[in-house]
């Protein structure tokens, strides 16, 4: 299909006066994001174009300095609002954000009464500030600058725009305060922050739960993502309370993770021996529970493993593999053909040399690399997943969106996904396995050692696509799945992402 591009009116869309260029087709179908409710202090208040410009370009000038790249990354990576934003207003008039304030104003030449001008009101209806991919979370790591985004249209509107295939990438500033393009349309390396009006809860005094919220460390904003939202275990799973019982694998001949990744036993390639990895995929599969009315779960699963240097830990990448994305409850996306949505864990000994292997984290795929904060993937503990009374710590239940087949760990984080159009609500534990099968069937091997590459994935119409799992990791030339749908996403690219 022959694609033109073209520019969209800015002044229509009110985007901090930044040129956005799109990519115009017949979509699938037109989206509409409908919009939260808004307070009495929302309604009196409109986020204004020059303004929101003005700090996205002050910010990603200040970001020259690596103290306040720091600053942001520790303060989002402490943040317990959800995917780690700040509300600007009560952040930057705060105390601990009154340096990247004072950096704003010195690295624009401005007094630091017109940039607070500019901040909005000093509450949670203003302006929030955020890294919106997940991807950018986990690999951001405030060594260098990323370009900022600044934007008065509401978040809703610009995914709508986006889904719709309207709207591809946008400008924003870098750090010497030249406009640069950034890719929004779907996962890139270039990573990037965004400003723009508020679409969620931050509640009374957002300022006050961001300092009390408790301090992590670690080098990116997600780190603290391993952390959060612990939540406690179920009664029934705790004996009553307490401390939960939790249980182990022994993998077979009571293979260590130093016998797992022993050189002597490793083929040309290999970072963790066949059988360990085989075993380790097949005992901490994931139970996926989808809604009642799922009209397309079907799926050729696929997995791949690698040690994890330094950590004595092991993770495996589930590849879901879904044949098509069907689109949401609420159709406000695109339905297509393939859908790469992934899981991995993270699993080790309970202490060096036991041989008794546990699940210490999750990272579950919720539209990776998507835009505008529809991207709603989630790491953390295994703590605060859900299990069987019996599985505890070992295979955690998994809640797929309807449709799209988001990731989520809870029915309620799954209904507060993508903008709030992700759904699990009709969730029901028909007892489905995961998919793969034991041995090498669904091994995908390693990025020089593959095992499998490129292989058929069913579709409900009865067709077949391929996915090739290790090649075309540049999404603007990816192949696999049905390259005329827009929407799938190379697993190549995925697998690289997670350190495969």
């Amino acid at each position: 299909m022959m694609t033109k591009h073209r520019m969209i009116n800015v002044l229509a869309l009110g985007i901090a006066g930044l040129s956005i260029v799109g990519c115009e087709h017949t979509p699938e179908r037109l989206v509409s994001v409908p919009e939260p409710m808004a307070s009495s202090a929302a309604e009196s208040w409109r986020a204004d174009s020059s303004g929101v410009a003005l700090l996205a370009k002050g910010l990603a000038l200040a970001m020259a300095s690596p103290e306040i790249r720091q600053q942001l990354l520790d303060d989002m990576r402490d943040s317990p609002f959800e995917q780690h934003s700040l509300p600007v207003g009560p952040y930057l008039r705060g105390a601990r954000g009154a340096r990247v304030l004072h950096g704003i104003a010195a690295a624009l030449g401005l007094p630091e009464g017109r940039v607070q001008s500019a901040l909005g009101p000093n509450s949670a209806d203003g302006l929030f500030l955020s890294v919106p991919r997940s991807g950018d979370r986990l690999n951001w790591d405030a060594t260098r600058p990323i370009p900022v985004i600044g934007t008065a249209t509401s978040i809703q509107v610009l995914a709508r725009l986006t889904l719709a295939g309207k709207l591809s990438s946008t400008e924003g500033y870098d750090a010497a305060g030249q406009r640069v393009t950034v890719n929004v349309a779907g996962p890139e390396g270039v990573a990037y922050m965004l400003i723009g009006p508020a679409y969620q809860a931050f509640g009374l005094s957002p300022e006050t739960t961001r300092a009390a919220a408790t301090k992590h460390h670690g080098r990116t904003i997600a780190s603290g993502d391993l952390h959060q939202n612990a939540v406690p275990c179920d009664p029934l799973d705790c004996g009553g309370g307490g401390a939960p019982i939790w249980y182990y694998v022994v993998l077979p001949g009571s293979q260590t993770y130093n016998d797992c990744v022993n050189a002597a036993l490793l083929s040309p390639g290999e970072q963790v021996n066949a059988s360990c990895r085989q075993a380790i995929a097949w005992e901490f599969r994931p139970h996926l529970i989808f809604n009642s009315d799922e009209p397309c779960n079907a799926r050729s699963p696929y997995w791949a493993a690698r040690d994890v240097s330094g950590s004595q830990r092991i993770q495996i990448f589930y590849a879901i593999s879904y044949g098509r994305d069907c689109n949401n409850r609420m159709q406000t996306g695109l339905a297509h053909y393939g859908d790469s949505e992934f899981i991995t864990m993270t699993v080790g000994e309970t202490y060096p040399g036991s041989g008794r292997w546990v699940l210490f984290s999750v990272f579950l795929s919720a539209h990776y690399g998507a835009s505008w904060g529809t991207d709603s993937s989630w790491g953390g503990d295994w703590n605060a997943l859900e299990y069987y009374s019996n599985e505890i710590r070992v295979r955690p239940k998994i809640y797929a969106s309807y449709g799209k087949h988001g990731n989520y760990r809870d029915v309620g984080s799954c209904g507060r996904g993508a903008l709030y159009s992700d759904d699990c609500s009709y969730s029901y534990d028909y007892g489905y396995e995961f998919g793969i099968s034991q041995g090498t069937a669904s091994d995908l091997g390693f990025r020089n050692n593959r095992v499998h590459d490129c292989v058929g994935a069913p579709i409900n119409n009865g067709s077949w696509y391929n996915e090739c799992y290790w090649q075309n990791a540049q999404i603007s030339v990816f192949t696999g799945w049905n390259a005329q749908t827009p929407g799938a996403t190379a697993h190549a690219y995925l697998l690289g992402q997670m350190g495969f």
